[in-house]
């Protein structure tokens, strides 16, 4: 049996090795509370109101160069299908693979962070023109420098936090769904989850002993 957790253990620590070079993606999870439906044609058919839930997530590849020339303002665009941005409501899923993610700092008195898809697509035939999530800190004190984040905003360090979801058909057939963020938390990767697989085979063989 002990020679069993040996090769076990240097399998993981492989593994492991594997998982620190491959993870690129960075995914967080967010939840959130709906504030406001402007949707005067009916276009979301009653499906999202006021006080509603949302849940979500985004994705972003460090590896990817900053697109930005602006020495304050970084950003990635994301466009493979590992990454996405995703925001549910009630029974509706707006997702997006195409989008870009960006940070400011010290920008027109401001700093800034967030996921923003301004390219068209479809939720079940609706049309969606926009969608964003950001925050904005003028103590300009959120963001330190312009490396990409390699984890979740802190809430608590942003003055502004807006999500916003748009769509139309024509001038006379649109929709705005307005809210905000209250919990934003890295997923696991498979590095944690290794360790954590590995601490409970440690427990396992001392239990063995």
């Amino acid at each position: 049996m002990k020679k069993f957790f040996n090769v076990l253990g240097v399998c993981l620590v492989v593994t492991l090795a594997t998982a620190v070079c491959s993870a690129t993606i960075i995914t967080i999870a967010v939840e959130g509370v709906v504030d406001s439906v402007d949707d005067p044609c009916s276009l979301l058919v009653g499906q999202i109101t006021t006080g509603d839930t949302i849940t979500g997530l985004y994705s972003y590849d460090t590896t990817l160069p900053n697109a930005s020339s602006n020495t304050n303002v970084a950003y990635w665009y994301q466009t493979d299908q590992s990454t996405k941005f995703s925001i549910n409501i009630g029974t509706l899923e707006f997702i997006t693979t195409n989008y870009l993610f960006g940070i400011s700092n010290d920008s027109y008195g401001k700093d800034g962070y967030g996921p923003v898809s301004s390219s068209s697509f479809l939720v079940d035939n609706l049309p969606v023109n926009n969608m964003a999530w950001l925050l904005n800190d003028s103590t300009q004190t959120a963001i330190a420098n312009l490396n990409i984040p390699l984890d979740a905003p802190n809430l608590s360090d942003w003055d502004f936090n807006h999500l916003t979801i748009e769509g139309a058909i024509d001038c006379d057939n649109q929709y705005a769904i307005e809210g905000h963020i209250t919990s934003a938390i890295v997923i696991p990767e498979p590095m944690t989850m290794g360790i954590l697989v590995l601490g409970s085979l440690v427990i396992m063989r001392r239990r063995k002993v």
